[in-house]
């Protein structure tokens, strides 16, 4: 055993045993610095013919002394290398590089099926949230302030005069005009006046508050769409716009569909219910004769 060599295999006992205080294994060392473990072994073991010409092992050494911080050793692994003969150039790849990570990992099918389950789900929910916006535009039905929702009196109806009103020289409504004869032939279903009708008795008009205390008023302060369904079989549509005001009788079970709920306020049986939801909110509410109330 030369010189060198026994020397060569001390600073590698020496440099072991303080990597091993340090607490750093062989492979830790080889991820930090891509150096093979078998080199390492070899620095560690005083081998150091085994390592690759002498222009990297010069520059293995001093990397792994680095990272054990122990660079006070170097001056006498110089020595060392300046005695051992040089070798040709290696036939093997030197440095012990970390296979390459692939740019794209294969997504599981799994992820890939609730990704478009979601998508879908929202697609759908979006085209029904479209479709009730767009119901609401659709509703061609005038709106009519102070009118009771249970009296839903067709265009036709209004449109028919009695034969007396003829004789009194009304003129009956044709083409064009029949769409306007309601505004301008029937002021008073406009105003809510309802004494024309048959059976009607001088002094009722003092007691419709009372008869209408009980019914539900809704009051718009934006654009807004309502739907009235009664368990009757009656139906209406209105649109209300800001300042517009509409009157539902609730003698039987009534279901109510509000377009933008933030943008009407309600009275129920003289009681204030106030805002019942957000604008642009769709909110379904049933209404009982009983005083009770629940949303759908």
């Amino acid at each position: 055993m030369t010189e060198e060599t026994r020397n060569a295999e001390q600073l590698g006992k020496e440099a072991g045993g303080r990597r091993r205080r340090k607490g750093l294994s062989l492979s830790d060392i080889s991820g930090r610095t891509k150096i093979r473990v078998q080199f390492l072994e070899a620095i560690e073991n005083g081998t150091l013919q085994d390592l690759p010409q002498s222009l990297y092992a010069r520059g293995f050494v001093r990397r792994y002394l680095e990272v054990i911080e122990s660079q006070d050793l170097w001056a006498e692994y110089e020595q060392i290398f300046r005695s051992i003969p040089e070798k040709g150039e290696p036939a093997e790849s030197l440095v012990h590089y970390m296979p390459t990570q692939k740019g794209f990992q294969k997504v599981s099918k799994t992820w890939v099926f609730l990704f478009l389950f979601f998508a879908i789900g929202i697609s759908l929910y979006m085209i029904w949230q479209q479709k009730d916006v767009m119901s609401g535009k659709m509703a061609n039905v005038p709106t009519r302030t102070g009118i009771s929702g249970d009296v839903s009196t067709p265009a036709e109806d209004l449109l028919q005069v009695s034969e007396a009103e003829t004789a009194d020289g009304a003129a009956r409504p044709s083409g064009v005009d029949a769409v306007t004869a309601p505004e301008e032939t029937l002021p008073v279903a406009r105003t809510g006046d309802t004494t024309w009708l048959p059976g009607h008795e001088e002094g009722s008009s003092s007691q419709e508050p009372a008869a209408r205390s009980g019914g539900l008023t809704i009051r718009a302060t934006g654009p807004c769409w309502i739907g009235v369904n009664r368990d009757d079989g009656k139906r209406v549509q209105r649109t209300l716009n800001a300042g517009d005001t509409f009157e539902a009788e609730i003698d039987v079970r009534t279901t109510i569909r509000f377009g933008s709920a933030g943008a009407v306020s309600l009275t129920w049986k003289e009681k204030d219910l106030g805002s019942i939801g957000r604008r642009g909110e769709v909110v379904t509410i049933e209404f009982l004769p009983d005083g009770t109330m629940k949303r759908l």
